[in-house]
């Protein structure tokens, strides 16, 4: 949000220059020009902030190194980019339950369900101020403007099948929450369920809590809504985006399970909130 403000308050201070420098200030009939000029000025500032990012990005993207450890200004700058990107976009984020979240500084195992690719905007936008890097598979590293500094961020990508590399990344990941240098994001789903609703929530992967068992931190259940429907809905329509927490579970709740019973436990908890939320999901078939 802050970066958002500063770049509108700069794009009205440039709006306000061009006005008076250019002249147009001494003819009553351009008293709109300044008006028109923010959110060209605004486009522009931004389309900048996506360049730079994408030369940094690239370096990082580039990069042998397999990952780095988070860093703050750049989980500061991708969630002030998710929050333009939401905005730009038109959703209407509802959270509901986010005052059960552990403190800012607590780290935790933030885990939700997987249905498009705007789930982890929706997230980012919304979780600036916290340290939060996220699981995700290696082939996001090469999306332009955003891979790198994702990686730089202090993300963790998994080489899909190899099962070494992911137990070590998991390792990883373990280590953070233990350590409490941040919270870690995973989709236990593995993939995005490209059918929803049908099913409305793929098995979840027992592997991916093997974080939380190392870390012995909370377990924060995360379901989304409607993030698959704003591409459908953009530019003519505004989309409510719900981020619900369904849950939190403290290390004494699970500590005695295996990670399939942990597994279990999330996976039925998540399904029955969307199961009872339903109603308030979009029309999936037709995008309403």
């Amino acid at each position: 949000m802050a970066l958002s403000l500063l770049y509108l308050a700069f794009s009205a201070g440039l709006s306000v220059m061009t006005y008076f420098l250019s002249g147009l200030s001494a003819d009553i009939v351009f008293i709109w020009v300044p008006f028109a000029l923010v959110p060209a000025f605004f486009l522009a500032i931004f389309l900048l902030h996506a360049s730079i990012c994408s030369i940094f990005g690239a370096v990082y993207a580039s990069s042998k190194k397999e990952y780095y450890e988070p860093h703050r200004f750049a989980m500061f700058i991708l969630s002030s980019t998710c929050r333009m990107i939401a905005w730009f976009f038109r959703c209407r984020i509802i959270k509901t339950g986010w005052e059960r979240l552990p403190a800012k500084g607590d780290a935790a195992m933030i885990v939700t369900n997987h249905i498009d690719s705007f789930d982890y905007i929706c997230l980012l936008s919304r979780f600036a101020g916290r340290k939060v890097v996220a699981v995700s598979k290696k082939s996001n590293e090469s999306i332009i403007g955003a891979g790198g500094i994702m990686k730089r961020a202090g993300y963790l990508s998994i080489i899909q099948g190899d099962l070494t590399q992911g137990k070590r990344i998991i390792d990883k990941a373990g280590e953070y929450l233990r350590d409490g240098i941040c919270s870690v994001c995973i989709s236990p789903e593995g993939t995005r369920n490209k059918n929803y609703p049908n099913p409305m929530l793929l098995p979840f992967h027992p592997g991916s809590f093997e974080m939380a068992k190392l870390g012995q931190k909370p377990i924060v259940l995360i379901a989304f809504q409607n993030t698959n429907c704003v591409f459908k809905r953009f530019p003519w329509r505004r989309t409510r985006v719900y981020m619900d927490v369904v849950d939190v579970l403290q290390y004494d709740d699970y500590k005695d399970l295996s990670l399939h019973e942990i597994a279990d436990l999330c996976h039925d908890k998540m399904l029955a909130h969307l199961e009872e939320k339903e109603p308030r999901a979009y029309l999936h078939s037709f995008g309403l």
